[in-house]
């Protein structure tokens, strides 16, 4: 997994973030369809693949991951 650090000094207290996926299928299924956002809480069910629970806060991220199928 790649990981991304920094910070950003504008003042804003904005934070973008992008999920992407390469795929060779036709017509894949919409990214946007496994993701649901709660709060601090990003939940991503990737096709065909792990679950992941991506928490954002203040004092740091964590991400935790799931086998397919389960949650």
């Amino acid at each position: 997994m790649s990981v991304l650090t920094g910070s950003a000094e504008d003042g804003s207290g904005a934070l973008f973030i992008c999920l992407a996926r390469l795929t060779g299928e036709p017509d894949p299924e919409p990214l946007v369809a496994g993701v649901r956002v709660t709060g601090d809480e990003v939940r991503i069910a990737w096709p065909g693949g792990p679950r992941q629970r991506v928490v954002i806060r203040e004092d740091g991220v964590s991400v935790t991951e799931e086998p397919p199928g389960s949650g």
